[in-house]
């Protein structure tokens, strides 16, 4: 029968953490990008079969989104400042219903009230995911007024 070795933690800046870890700044463990929005008036760019986020469609409490409400073409994503987040990026919302999270089951576009965030220096997206859900009322009050 084996018995678990109980976590040991150190101080840091931040808080008690278990001993092994480190502190690092936000900048690098993740990568956050930014999206856009083709102009609606423009026919040739809605319609095609490239999944195009917004807040709506992960406003829900499901960790995983895998469709949206509206698509773009490919001339949208070109034409456009909207990028692709490959499938398990994270999705948060910055505007309007702000610090709603959500992974992506699949590669999508995403408009510009959403920030997509991924991990780096080989911090695992399901890691960040938990990360944040866990701490997301803690940053919309550090955010607030900002």
């Amino acid at each position: 029968m084996t018995t678990a070795t109980p976590t040991k933690f150190k101080e840091t800046e931040v808080g008690h953490i278990p001993e092994g870890w480190g502190v690092s700044p936000v900048y690098d463990i993740v990568e956050i990008l930014g999206g856009g929005t083709p102009n609606t008036l423009t026919s040739d760019y809605w319609g095609g079969d490239i999944p195009w986020l917004s807040v709506t469609d992960f406003n829900n409490g499901s960790r995983f989104v895998y469709d949206t409400e509206k698509k773009i073409t490919e001339r949208g994503l070109k034409e456009s400042n909207t990028q692709i987040l490959k499938k398990d990026q994270i999705i948060i919302s910055a505007r309007g219903t702000v610090g709603m999270i959500a992974q992506l089951g699949r590669d999508m576009t995403f408009n510009q009230s959403c920030y997509g965030i991924t991990g780096k220096n080989g911090i695992s997206n399901d890691f960040l995911f938990y990360l944040l859900k866990n701490r997301i009322s803690e940053f919309k009050q550090k955010s607030h007024g900002a």
